[in-house]
């Protein structure tokens, strides 16, 4: 995908649209889309910047790519906090990023991790508010309205699970080791 042109369907192939994309799409892995679970008209797209090195940026459209509106950079994964049944606040979004954002280390040499100085985080989203959460972060997923996440210590990777739903917790991200 070296345009910034998508094309999609909402009416199973009967017609095809086109979207112009905010910006190229990344070259080094990162899942370059994510879809809301209920708000078909919601997307995140990660595209790429060189200026002052090569890094992501995250945005996100709710009307299927007609405006876009960049959330957060240097990101190596963001996802769409919601559920298919809307227990969880649907404007929130949950990202890894790395916490410097004026690193002269291009991001894709750091390899998806916390490296050179630069720690990958857990950030939530909403509203703009961008909030850490964890630091060292190698992945996280949702499941139902509960969220996993694989954290590196100097000597381990501990997985940790939220103890509580997340849309029991008031956009607080109750996290323990999972033993």
């Amino acid at each position: 995908m070296d345009s910034d042109i998508v094309y999609y369907t909402n009416d199973q192939g009967k017609t095809i649209k086109e979207v112009k994309l905010p910006g190229k799409p990344n070259r080094i892995g990162i899942e370059l889309l994510s879809f809301h679970a209920s708000e078909d008209d919601w997307l995140l797209f990660v595209a790429e910047e060189t200026d002052p090195v090569y890094h992501t940026v995250a945005y996100l459209t709710k009307d299927n790519g007609g405006h876009w509106k960049k959330i957060e950079t240097w990101v190596e994964k963001c996802i769409f906090g919601s559920s298919e049944d809307n227990t969880i606040d649907k404007e929130m979004i949950f990202c890894s990023a790395y916490a410097n954002k004026k690193s002269q280390i291009r991001q894709d040499l750091l390899g998806g991790r916390s490296s050179g100085g630069n720690v990958l985080q857990l950030v939530s989203i909403k509203g703009g508010e961008i909030k850490p959460w964890l630091n060292n972060v190698v992945e996280f997923f949702m499941f139902s309205e509960f969220m996993a996440v694989a954290v590196v210590s100097i000597y381990n990777i501990w997985y940790k699970t939220s103890k509580k739903r997340i849309s029991d917790s008031k956009y607080v991200i109750m996290i323990q080791n999972a033993d």
